[in-house]
């Protein structure tokens, strides 16, 4: 059953054109009716605490209760956040800058606060560099890093006024990825998710952001092999990469223990946070620690077995993690 103060507060940010669009999207692939897919979205919401982005992306026209009931959506979600995640400390994640600092044992790579730098050291951070990524530093803006290109770029002050007007105040090296990544990822960076409980992995995939698509795949977290195909955010399959043309069934993550390692290392930072997402880069010889959440996207989760998931995560909760709060979580 739904937490009804997360339902309601759901229903206060609903989009009901937004609802209707996605009711017709499932209807064009079920011959469903609209009417019918609508009230059904509710009945889930009700029930299984699922949005109608949820009922999209995880085919739940398809699905019977039993199935329904095992589905990690994004009001399960929230509930595992809430029972495993100190909320004070959870905004170390979203100011970049304290997370930067936080973790930098984890994070090589150099970086610059846009509002506490002036030109010249912009220009002396660059040095002649290409390409730099930037990115906001409050991640609730929801703004994505991307790549800047910085070719004929020779007016820092501006260069700078401008980005920090877009919102955009961190900017930082580019990384060089594995040569077995980039076989595979092409000029992308693959980025490894790892989710942890405590220290324990729990689900990893693989994502690839190529343009406008974001490809996810599963690993297996105990051998760092990509297991089954590619989905894109539209639930569109992928059995090889649409650049590289590589297969993503078989692939094997280099340097699966150190990629392990770090995650396990920086779980033990915060341990009033213990529901994370890690987002690792794979380089020549370390891996890098790139982001990391403390409200893991759950719509990753559609490419492993939502049932096998909820039981790791779940023994982990109720095993008793030592936290600095207590952890409440209603056994289902």
């Amino acid at each position: 059953m739904a937490d009804y103060n997360y339902l309601k507060d759901r229903i206060r940010e609903m989009s009901i054109p937004s609802m209707l669009y996605t009711a017709r999207a499932v209807r064009d692939r079920s011959n469903k009716s609209t009417i019918g897919t609508v009230a059904d979205m509710v009945r889930c919401g009700i029930k299984y605490s699922a949005g109608y982005t949820d009922y999209y992306n995880c085919g739940f026209e398809t699905k019977n209760a039993a199935e329904r009931k095992t589905t990690i959506t994004r009001g399960v979600n929230n509930g595992y956040v809430k029972a495993l995640n100190s909320g004070e400390l959870r905004d170390c994640f979203n100011d970049k800058r304290q997370f930067y600092r936080l973790y930098a044992d984890f994070i090589s790579r150099d970086w610059l606060d846009l509002e506490r730098a002036n030109a010249h050291q912009l220009q002396k951070f660059l040095g002649g560099d290409t390409t730099a990524v930037v990115r906001s530093s409050d991640t609730k803006t929801e703004k994505d890093s991307f790549v800047l290109n910085l070719l004929g770029i020779n007016d820092y002050e501006d260069l700078r006024e401008r980005l920090i007007r877009m919102g955009l105040n961190i900017i930082e090296k580019c990384v060089k990825q594995n040569e077995q990544m980039e076989r595979l990822c092409g000029n992308a960076l693959g980025t490894v998710r790892v989710v942890t409980v405590g220290e324990m992995p729990v689900f990893s995939c693989l994502n690839i952001r190529q343009g406008k698509l974001l490809l996810t795949a599963a690993i297996d977290e105990k051998t760092g092999v990509v297991r089954g195909s590619a989905f894109d955010e539209n639930n569109g399959l992928y059995y090889r990469h649409p650049i590289t043309n590589k297969r993503f069934d078989g692939f094997h993550i280099p340097l699966w223990n150190e990629v392990l390692s770090v995650v396990s290392a920086a779980s033990r930072v915060l341990t009033s946070v213990n529901y994370c997402g890690w987002d690792i880069a794979v380089l020549a010889d370390r891996a890098e620690l790139i982001d990391a959440t403390s409200f893991p996207r759950h719509d990753f989760y559609r490419v492993c077995d939502n049932k096998n998931l909820r039981h790791k995560i779940e023994r982990e909760m109720y095993s008793g993690i030592k936290n600095n709060h207590k952890i409440i979580a209603n056994k289902k």
